[in-house]
């Protein structure tokens, strides 16, 4: 009995370009083994644990009474401009800050729109629910 597998393509391409680095490098078939599915699997981790703590934010976001988001520009090492955004929000009278970083600015306003217009509360564009934006 044969069986068959559909394989979308971008996942097939990746694989491909993962195959022939392997090749041009003169490294073992078994470093893809060794080496790239941890990786891979590491990455895939990483983004999960971040989808998860950007859920609860968002989620702690919505039942805060008053929030504060503060815009700013920083530098790196490499000279790479990088966006900060800062929440301080008041969650079961306990004020907590996040942090959240991106390298490009016109990220500005999926930022935005992910974090503050997303919460989906009528009171957030007033001036005692947002107190900060600069």
């Amino acid at each position: 009995m044969t069986y068959f597998t559909n394989i979308d393509g971008k996942y097939l391409r990746a694989s491909y370009l993962a195959s022939l680095r392997i090749v041009k490098d003169g490294k073992p078939h078994t470093v893809g083994e060794t080496l790239i599915l941890p990786a891979a699997k590491d990455m895939r981790r990483i983004d999960t644990i971040a989808s998860n703590i950007e859920e609860i934010l968002i989620s702690q976001l919505k039942m805060c009474s008053n929030l504060s988001l503060q815009v700013d520009k920083s530098t790196d090492i490499t000279n790479m401009a990088q966006l900060l955004v800062f929440i301080r929000y008041d969650f079961h009278n306990v004020l907590n800050e996040e942090i959240a970083l991106e390298k490009m600015c016109w990220y500005l306003y999926r930022l935005s729109q992910s974090y503050v217009w997303k919460i989906d509360r009528p009171s957030i564009d007033s001036t005692e629910s947002c107190a900060i934006l600069c």
